[in-house]
Protein backbone atom coordinates (compact mmCIF):
# COMPACT_ATOMS: atom_id res chain seq x y z
CA UNK A 1 0.00 0.00 0.00
CA UNK A 2 3.12 2.16 0.86
CA UNK A 3 4.45 1.55 -2.48
CA UNK A 4 1.26 2.51 -3.98
CA UNK A 5 0.64 5.51 -2.65
CA UNK A 6 4.30 6.57 -3.81
CA UNK A 7 3.45 5.37 -7.16
CA UNK A 8 0.59 7.66 -7.06
CA UNK A 9 2.04 10.62 -5.51
CA UNK A 10 4.87 11.05 -8.04
CA UNK A 11 2.30 10.34 -10.77
CA UNK A 12 0.38 13.82 -9.23
CA UNK A 13 3.32 15.30 -8.65
CA UNK A 14 4.21 14.97 -12.49
CA UNK A 15 1.04 15.86 -13.71
CA UNK A 16 0.19 19.03 -11.47
CA UNK A 17 3.75 20.36 -13.12
CA UNK A 18 2.98 19.15 -16.59
CA UNK A 19 -0.36 21.18 -15.72
CA UNK A 20 1.93 24.13 -14.81
CA UNK A 21 3.87 24.03 -17.76
CA UNK A 22 0.80 24.02 -20.28
CA UNK A 23 -0.73 26.79 -18.92
CA UNK A 24 3.00 28.99 -18.48
CA UNK A 25 3.32 27.91 -22.08
CA UNK A 26 -0.15 29.00 -22.92
CA UNK A 27 0.52 32.70 -21.19
CA UNK A 28 4.03 32.51 -23.22
CA UNK A 29 2.03 32.35 -26.49
CA UNK A 30 -0.30 34.98 -25.56
CA UNK A 31 2.51 37.52 -25.39
CA UNK A 32 4.92 37.93 -28.25
CA UNK A 33 8.01 35.55 -28.36
CA UNK A 34 9.73 36.98 -31.37
CA UNK A 35 12.51 35.45 -32.51
CA UNK A 36 16.05 33.62 -30.68
CA UNK A 37 17.78 36.57 -32.24
CA UNK A 38 14.81 39.15 -31.76
CA UNK A 39 13.20 37.46 -28.21
CA UNK A 40 9.96 39.49 -27.46
CA UNK A 41 8.60 38.86 -23.84
CA UNK A 42 7.27 35.86 -24.48
CA UNK A 43 10.00 34.13 -25.26
CA UNK A 44 11.85 33.19 -21.77
CA UNK A 45 8.94 32.06 -20.23
CA UNK A 46 7.78 29.66 -23.11
CA UNK A 47 11.69 28.37 -23.35
CA UNK A 48 11.08 27.41 -19.17
CA UNK A 49 7.91 26.26 -19.43
CA UNK A 50 8.81 23.86 -22.42
CA UNK A 51 11.55 22.56 -19.97
CA UNK A 52 8.90 22.22 -17.33
CA UNK A 53 6.59 20.15 -19.59
CA UNK A 54 9.69 17.87 -20.84
CA UNK A 55 10.71 17.06 -17.62
CA UNK A 56 7.46 16.74 -16.28
CA UNK A 57 6.58 14.23 -19.25
CA UNK A 58 10.34 12.37 -18.34
CA UNK A 59 9.23 11.72 -14.70
CA UNK A 60 5.73 10.58 -15.92
CA UNK A 61 7.14 8.04 -17.79
CA UNK A 62 10.02 7.01 -15.77
CA UNK A 63 9.56 3.39 -14.32
CA UNK A 64 11.68 3.31 -10.91
CA UNK A 65 10.01 3.83 -7.91
CA UNK A 66 12.37 3.88 -5.53
CA UNK A 67 13.25 6.73 -2.75
CA UNK A 68 15.96 8.39 -4.74
CA UNK A 69 15.53 11.56 -2.26
CA UNK A 70 13.53 11.53 0.72
CA UNK A 71 11.86 14.47 2.05
CA UNK A 72 13.95 15.37 5.23
CA UNK A 73 13.59 18.80 7.42
CA UNK A 74 15.33 21.10 5.05
CA UNK A 75 12.26 21.29 2.94
CA UNK A 76 11.02 23.66 5.42
CA UNK A 77 13.92 26.31 4.92
CA UNK A 78 12.69 26.11 0.95
CA UNK A 79 8.67 26.69 2.16
CA UNK A 80 10.24 29.23 4.31
CA UNK A 81 11.94 31.34 1.11
CA UNK A 82 9.15 30.36 -1.16
CA UNK A 83 6.99 32.16 1.41
CA UNK A 84 9.16 34.99 1.81
CA UNK A 85 8.97 35.56 -2.14
CA UNK A 86 5.31 35.64 -2.28
CA UNK A 87 5.11 38.43 0.35
CA UNK A 88 7.72 40.15 -1.98
CA UNK A 89 5.42 39.30 -5.15
CA UNK A 90 2.71 40.97 -2.73
CA UNK A 91 4.01 44.15 -1.58
CA UNK A 92 5.86 45.18 -4.90
CA UNK A 93 3.27 46.48 -6.78
CA UNK A 94 2.02 48.78 -3.56
CA UNK A 95 5.70 49.32 -2.04
CA UNK A 96 7.71 49.25 -4.74
CA UNK A 97 11.24 47.33 -5.12
CA UNK A 98 13.55 48.77 -2.36
CA UNK A 99 11.40 47.94 0.48
CA UNK A 100 10.56 44.50 0.06
CA UNK A 101 14.00 43.49 -1.22
CA UNK A 102 15.19 44.83 1.82
CA UNK A 103 12.78 42.82 3.55
CA UNK A 104 13.56 39.24 1.69
CA UNK A 105 16.94 39.60 2.44
CA UNK A 106 16.35 40.46 6.19
CA UNK A 107 14.36 37.55 6.33
CA UNK A 108 17.22 35.32 4.06
CA UNK A 109 20.25 35.76 5.42
CA UNK A 110 19.32 36.76 9.27
CA UNK A 111 16.19 33.87 9.89
CA UNK A 112 16.89 31.56 7.03
CA UNK A 113 20.89 31.84 7.09
CA UNK A 114 21.65 32.93 10.67
CA UNK A 115 23.97 35.27 10.08
CA UNK A 116 24.66 38.69 12.15
CA UNK A 117 22.58 41.29 12.47
CA UNK A 118 25.36 43.46 11.23
CA UNK A 119 26.18 41.56 7.97
CA UNK A 120 22.04 41.43 7.45
CA UNK A 121 21.25 45.01 7.64
CA UNK A 122 24.77 46.35 5.47
CA UNK A 123 23.75 43.36 2.53
CA UNK A 124 19.85 43.94 2.76
CA UNK A 125 20.27 47.96 2.48
CA UNK A 126 22.95 47.64 -0.29
CA UNK A 127 21.66 45.12 -2.76
CA UNK A 128 18.31 47.13 -2.93
CA UNK A 129 19.86 50.28 -3.33
CA UNK A 130 22.60 49.22 -5.94
CA UNK A 131 19.63 47.21 -8.06
CA UNK A 132 17.39 50.42 -7.76
CA UNK A 133 20.20 52.58 -8.96
CA UNK A 134 21.22 50.48 -11.57
CA UNK A 135 17.72 49.19 -13.03
CA UNK A 136 15.88 52.65 -12.67
CA UNK A 137 18.55 55.46 -12.72
CA UNK A 138 20.98 54.02 -15.53
CA UNK A 139 19.39 51.40 -17.51
CA UNK A 140 15.67 53.57 -17.08
CA UNK A 141 13.94 50.40 -16.44
CA UNK A 142 10.13 51.08 -15.52
CA UNK A 143 9.61 50.21 -12.01
CA UNK A 144 6.51 50.82 -9.82
CA UNK A 145 6.42 53.64 -7.81
CA UNK A 146 9.18 53.27 -4.87
CA UNK A 147 7.97 54.37 -1.62
CA UNK A 148 11.61 54.80 -0.12
CA UNK A 149 12.91 56.44 -2.76
CA UNK A 150 9.71 58.67 -3.87
CA UNK A 151 10.55 58.22 -7.78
Amino acid sequence: MEQLLKVVGRRAAALFSLSVGCVGMAGSLALETGSLSDPGAGMWPLIVNCLTVIGSLALLLHRDFQDHEPFTGGFRAVAAAVVGMIGYAVLFPYTGFTLPAFLLLVFWIRVLGGETWRLTVIVSAAAPTAFFCLFSLVLNVPLPRDIIWGI
